[in-house]
């Protein structure tokens, strides 16, 4: 995607990578190989933005959460306690069911998709 962003991952990337992991988890994405997929980023890109070893820029960012079908600052919200996914029925921050949050209810797992 361009030039890779400048300077060590912070506590931003850290609490981006927390909301990618919750969101990856209530999707029923297990792989950086399917969140790859989904995402058109490079598996070795996102392992190292999962790892923390690299940061995420903006245009990752995007298309990430569009994996998700959710806009960045939804996915960026996503952060909760891992008690509270949303996999287990609520939404931590809240204590609403994901049918209560646009956001959460788009992650539900989708049924696959066929091949052509």
């Amino acid at each position: 995607m361009g030039q890779k962003p400048i300077g060590r991952p912070g506590p931003e990337t850290a609490a981006i990578v927390r909301s990618i992991r919750h969101a990856m988890i209530d999707a029923g994405i297990d792989t950086t190989a399917e969140l790859s997929r989904r995402s058109g980023l490079h598996h070795i890109t996102l392992g190292r933005i999962l790892a923390g070893t690299r940061r995420i820029d903006l245009e990752e960012l995007v298309v990430i959460a569009e994996a998700f079908h959710l806009r960045p600052s939804e996915l960026v919200a996503l952060r909760r306690s891992t008690a509270g996914s949303l996999a287990a029925g609520t939404d931590s921050a809240e204590g609403t069911l994901p049918q209560d949050n646009p956001a959460a209810a788009r992650l539900a797992p989708r049924p696959a998709e066929p091949d052509d």
